[in-house]
Parts: C-alpha cells; sequence; structure tokens
C-alpha cells in the first residue's frame, strides 16, 4: 500500500459524469479506462491510495452478470498478495458494481517496453518469476485471470504486479453480454483455445505467461503485430519468434506457447523450474528471494497508466512490429480503439479461418505429430498419467475458503482419471484424483492450528473415500500451521473408475465438525 498520493499529472481530472465518492472511497482522479469500465484514483478512510474501477452499464445492469461478480470477486479477494495488486473491496454505486484495489505505483510492462525496450536480463529473470508467482496464486483459489497483457502487469519497486484479475470470468460466463460469433479479449493475447473454442483454463494464462516473458526480452510480440485476423492466423498456424529470449528461460516460453493446453506446464511447475525449488510448500519465499535477488525498478518514466500517445486511459495500441519494420507514428484513437479488450465479433472471414483451423490441426494431429510444436515438446506429467480437471458446477466452493477449528482450508482445481501417481497405481477398477489445497491459519494469537491427512475426505456418487498415503505426501506428518502462515499441497484420493465427484470434507482437527467443499 502507498501512503502518498500519486504526484501530479499521473491522473486526469474529473468530469461531471464522474462520481465523487463510492461507498466509503473519496473519489480524486481518474487512471483510466478499460473493458470493463473506467478506473479511479480513490482514497480509503484512512487516506490510502486505492484504484477504484467501475463496471459499465451495460455489464452492471445485467444480474447474471452481477451474480458472477460477486461469486468471482469473493475469490479474488482471497487471492495472496504474491506480485498481485490485492483486492480489498466490492459492492454497488447507485446500482452499479465496482471493485476496490491496491493501487500500485509504477509503469505498465507495455509503457515502460515501449518507452525504454525490452528489459534487462536480471530484471527478465525476476519478471517472469513474479509473473509465474501470481498466477500460481491465482489459479489455487480456482480462479483464471484470461486478460493477462502487457497493460495489466505494473512494474513496481518491489518486483512485478498482476492486475485486474478475477473479473474477467465474470464478464464472459453472463448470458446476454456475449453472444454466438463473438469473443473476449485482447487481440494478441489470447490463447489458441480460446480463439477455437472460447476455452479457457488456467493453461490460458499460462500461454499468454510466454506471450509476455518473449515480450519483455524481445522488445516485440513473438507473433508479430498487426489486424487481429493476421495476429490470430500466426498463432494458429505459426511458429513464435523468439530470438532475444535469453535460454535459461527459452524452453519454458516455448513450452507456455504450445498450441495444445495439456501440454503446456502449471503455474507452480512454472516457478519450480524457474527457481530449482522441488518443494510446494517452501516454494513462494524461493520465488520471492528470486525476486528480490534480480529485480531492478524501473527508472522514473511517463505516466504508467498513459499510452505512448499521452492520452491517459486510451486502449493499448497493437504489439510493436518486427525490428525491420519502418518507424510509425503514434496511432490515432481509431488505430488503439483495434486493440482494447472487448467484446471483438468475428466477422464472417475470421470464422470461415477458424473453421479451417480446426482441419488443419486435426490433420497435423494424426498425420505429423509433433509438427506444430513450438520447439521441443515438455510433457505435463499429470496429463501423461491420465489426469483431467473435473468440471466444476457454477455454484462451486472450490477457490473460496472454508473454515473448520480455525484452519482456512482452500480447494483448487481436482483433476481425476490417473493411473499411477509417485508411485500407487490405481486397480483395474479405479483411478486416481489429486485435490490442490492450501491451508491457512489466520488467527493472530500464538495458537498453531495442526491438521491431519487421514480425516480429508473426498465425497463420490460411489460414495466416501479417504485420502491414499504416498512417499513425502501433503499432510502425512500432520503438520502444524503457524499463526498468519499456510501450507499448501495436493492430497491424492483412489476412487471407482468414472465416480463423480461430488465434494471434499475436510477437518481442521482431530474430532472437529468439517466443512464440505461442493464441486
Amino acid at each position: 500500500m502507498h501512503n502518498d498520493l500519486p504526484p501530479p499529472g499521473k491522473t486526469e481530472p474529473l468530469t461531471a459524469s464522474d462520481p465523487r465518492a463510492v461507498g466509503e472511497y473519496t473519489i480524486v482522479g481518474r487512471l483510466g479506462a478499460g473493458g470493463m469500465g473506467a478506473v479511479y484514483l480513490g482514497l480509503a478512510p484512512e487516506r490510502t491510495p486505492v484504484a477504484v474501477k467501475m463496471i459499465r452499464d451495460e455489464l452492471g445492469v445485467d444480474p447474471g452478470f452481477r451474480a458472477r461478480f460477486e461469486r468471482e470477486v469473493a475469490s479474488a479477494k482471497r487471492v495472496a498478495s504474491f506480485c498481485t495488486a490485492a483486492v480489498l473491496d466490492h459492492g454497488l454505486h447507485e446500482g452499479h458494481p465496482y471493485l476496490v484495489t491496491e493501487y500500485i505505483e509504477g509503469p505498465t510492462l507495455l509503457a515502460q517496453v515501449l518507452e525504454r525496450g525490452p528489459l534487462s536480463a536480471g530484471t527478465l529473470q525476476g519478471f517472469a518469476v513474479g509473473v509465474a508467482m501470481a498466477l500460481n496464486a491465482i489459479h489455487g483459489t480456482g480462479l483464471v485471470h484470461r486478460d493477462l497483457k502487457p497493460s495489466n502487469v505494473i512494474l513496481s519497486v518491489s518486483g512485478p504486479r498482476v492486475i485486474d484479475f478475477g473479473i474477467a470470468r465474470a464478464q464472459d460466463s453472463t448470458t446476454g453480454v456475449t453472444r454466438t460469433g463473438q469473443l473476449i479479449g485482447t487481440p494478441g493475447w489470447i490463447a489458441p483455445e480460446q480463439l477455437l473454442a472460447d476455452r479457457a483454463t488456467t493453461a490460458v494464462d499460462i500461454y499468454t505467461w510466454g506471450c509476455l516473458v518473449a515480450f519483455a526480452a524481445r522488445g516485440r510480440h513473438p507473433f508479430g503485430a498487426g489486424e487481429p485476423i493476421a495476429m490470430a492466423s500466426r498463432m494458429l498456424h505459426g511458429e513464435p519468434e523468439l530470438d532475444g529470449v535469453p535460454e535459461p528461460l527459452l524452453d519454458l516460453v516455448r513450452a507456455a506457447l504450445n498450441r495444445d493446453p495439456l501440454q503446456r506446464p502449471t503455474a507452480q511447475q512454472l516457478l519450480m523450474a524457474l527457481t530449482g525449488d522441488g518443494s510446494p510448500q517452501s516454494l513462494d519465499d524461493q520465488a520471492t528471494r528470486v525476486v528480490e535477488q534480480n529485480w531492478q525498478a524501473p527508472p522514473p518514466g511517463p505516466d504508467p497508466r498513459t499510452r505512448p500517445s499521452g492520452r491517459p486511459g486510451l486502449p493499448e495500441p497493437a504489439p510493436p512490429g518486427p525490428p525491420e519494420a519502418a518507424p510509425t507514428l503514434p496511432p490515432t484513437l481509431a488505430e488503439e480503439r483495434k486493440g482494447r479488450r472487448t467484446v471483438v465479433a468475428l466477422s464472417g472471414v475470421l470464422s470461415a479461418l477458424l473453421v479451417a483451423t480446426v482441419l488443419v490441426f486435426v490433420f497435423d494431429r494424426d498425420d505429423e505429430p509433433g509438427s506444430r510444436e513450438a520447439g521441443p515438446r515438455v510433457t505435463n506429467p499429470l496429463e501423461e498419467a491420465g489426469f483431467k480437471e473435473v468440471d466444476l458446477d457454477d455454484a462451486t466452493d472450490v477457490g473460496r475458503p472454508v473454515v473448520d477449528a480455525g484452519a482456512e482450508f482452500t480447494v483448487g482445481q481436482p483433476r481425476c482419471g490417473g493411473e499411477t501417481y509417485k508411485g500407487v497405481t490405481a486397480a483395474d477398477d479405479t483411478e486416481l484424483c489429486l485435490v490442490p489445497l492450501t491451508i491457512a491459519n489466520p488467527s493472530a494469537l500464538e495458537d498453531t492450528r495442526r491438521v491431519f491427512r487421514n480425516r480429508q475426505m473426498l465425497v463420490t456418487d460411489e460414495g466416501t473415500v479417504a485420502t491414499t498415503e504416498f512417499t513425502d505426501g501433503f499432510l502425512n506428518n500432520a503438520p502444524s500451521v503457524p499463526p498468519g502462515g499456510r501450507i499448501a499441497g495436493e492430497l491424492l484420493f483412489t476412487v471407482a473408475k468414472g465416480a463423480e465427484l461430488l465434494s471434499v470434507k475436510l477437518y481442521g482437527a482431530d474430532g472437529s465438525q468439517g466443512v464440505e467443499v461442493k464441486s
């Protein structure tokens, strides 16, 4: 948090139509606008600056959006603030939803790269680790960012900070806001599966992580620049240009840009590879040390919310072209609007392109295995073992903390269908399920919370099962979580093959009542 207001010039003056107060927050300036609505600089009652996002009218009046917004923001507020802008509050102002986040001082990655070029090698390493760390925290609550791009990463004094997470899915899932033949996202920063089927899992954020790291390393997008149709064609059929990405990061960027989402690493796997740490329990601490050791704060520069045109808040322009391209003038307002994160209607031409793409993908997959890979194939061991993400109900509790015996549990995206995992092999009529779990102790008192592995249960339509023990398994030794601490890992369950996962029952201490997380 910041204790002082930004210096003059960092905000636009308020107009007659702008609010002067939202909830308990005093509005003192306008930071800009985006696809979801206007963003303001506000002051909390204790005079701490905050960012207040007002959702635009056509979204705010939709009851489906508002219900989804409530659920997604509730989850976003619980994302650990590792390299993110903490979500502080939300509510309604004159019938319209708003979101309050921590105000982060610093330029966006977009502004920094366009003004000063690629990041230095050390800073790039800290950037790659910091953004992966943010995604690991976001994905750990069951959220998908879905709109990760250079203008949504702020380069603060302490490291990169990811903003605007947790509400993109609310817009994309709202009945009446999107229609058949339309797509939500920012051209150039959309994963192939979003273009083909508007399918967004955590893997789409990993793909965009690869694009971001390449952009930060090279000063230009790995798939060039141009109109959305041209960008989509290159991302679906072409190979990324990765010259300038240093060798320690190159293989990970290639893996992240794999067109097959099942073959991309997870955020946790990225962090383990980037930090050399194989322990999920100490991963955050190690990642923090890497960022601190490598990060160099950007020197004072332009307004962090100002685009290269000098007009704050305008939509970001298309990514810069290849180095041999002729210099271009600052984009016009009409050109800038082409890059805005908004509902992008798919024209008949683009729709035809996507249909042709499906045919090409089938041909490549059946007749030329591996021909569509962007470099060496890096497989996801969970997918190789048969683990698939479980489809979740809209009213799921996954990603929302629940409390029992003073311990706060947050279940991540479950995966089932596995055949083997760390020495455990499923019998012919059974399969394995993995359930990510984070346990925190929010108590401010000197009181530890002990958690027992064999008290955690998985409920399926075939019955209730206890955890399956494996070597170095999570909670094997009934660990104690100190006040303010947290631990994370995965629980393994053996269930009847094809069983439907209904819920997870969690117990904070032996003999307690327990709580249920519905899937």
